[in-house]
């Protein structure tokens, strides 16, 4: 009765017990369970699954050993502010976890996501969890957004160093939100490379300390990306923030690539040489013969004047003789 006055939420069991009304859980996520007031780990135990058991109650499993906690028991978990009190079921929820009035906190605990020259990507807004994963071998025709199909968007133009590159799905949905969206691991030396959609107004302020780059990624929707690179060392670890637009754009997009970003002189191409191949694209370029797309032009900007002309083809030329 006193539960009652007090706004507790209470069933009855079909006898004269009233029990707790406990709070709906997804077993399909693990989760840091913490004690509210001290931080500490429950059991000093950093993960836990849940089985449901129906009517309410849950068994606690340990993640790493499979173990449940105390044997048989199962919990209920009743929502207190920003935690949840845990019954036990043997008590007919009059017994609590940890001793009366102890209120424990639940973190979920998503797996990192792994690819190769990625270690791990750790995802801090959940929200989007599901649509981020890692191609390890990027190609045209790859898919961009781990929430849109290929008929929606898809790799169409990339540079040539960039195939067989890893990419990251990014969720073009989470250009929405306003957090911090991973943590992004390198398993060895990579350049990782972030695409901003151009038609963002303003480039996000945690890419100010990233150099942003010639190289662009076209999609088969009609939209550039303009990169922007930032070289990690193996283990370095980089936190990948907000989109920063969330109207007439899409999210932004990730690649990594082994090694640094050194750019070749001459290499409009950007197949990390520079051969006759390049010479023949910066001439058919200056022609403005149709269909032509220099992949790194700032490769070709031998005058350092910040522009690509027929000066630029002489110096060019004179750096092939001289190989």
């Amino acid at each position: 009765y006193l539960n009652e006055l007090a706004g507790d939420p209470v069933e009855y069991n079909g006898g004269n017990v009233k029990l707790k009304k406990g709070a709906s859980l997804d077993t399909s996520y693990k989760y840091e369970i913490t004690n509210a007031a001290t931080g500490a780990l429950l059991e000093n135990t950093e993960c836990w699954s849940l089985k449901d058991c129906g009517s309410g109650y849950y068994q606690i499993i340990s993640a790493a050993t499979g173990n449940s906690l105390s044997g048989d028991e199962q919990y209920k978990f009743v929502k207190f502010g920003d935690g949840y009190i845990i019954y036990t079921k043997s008590s007919e929820d009059t017994e609590c976890l940890g001793g009366e009035g102890t209120v424990w906190k639940l973190t979920v605990k998503l797996d990192p996501i792994k690819g190769k020259l990625i270690r791990e990507i750790n995802v801090l807004d959940t929200e989007y969890y599901a649509s981020w994963s890692i191609n390890t071998s990027l190609a045209v025709g790859a898919k961009v957004f781990g929430d849109r199909d290929t008929e929606k968007a898809a790799i169409s133009e990339i540079p040539a160093s960039m195939n067989g590159a890893e990419l990251v799905l990014t969720p073009c949905d989470a250009k929405a939100s306003n957090n911090d969206q991973a943590k992004l691991t390198a398993a060895q030396d990579i350049t990782l490379y972030v695409g901003l959609d151009i038609r963002v107004a303003t480039a996000p302020a945690w890419l100010n300390v990233w150099t942003k780059s010639s190289y662009t990624v076209q999609t088969s929707n009609g939209v550039t990306f303009g990169l922007y690179s930032r070289e990690l060392s193996a283990g370095e670890t980089v936190t990948l923030g907000a989109n920063g637009q969330s109207s007439g754009c899409m999210n932004y997009i990730i690649i990594a690539t082994s090694g640094s970003n050194t750019m070749i002189r001459g290499d409009v191409n950007a197949d990390s040489k520079f051969d006759i191949a390049d010479v023949v694209l910066l001439q058919k370029w200056l022609l403005a013969v149709p269909n032509t797309h220099l992949d790194d032009w700032k490769a070709g900007d031998l005058c350092e004047d910040d522009r690509l002309d027929v000066f630029d083809l002489v110096l060019m030329r004179r750096q092939l003789l001289n190989q």
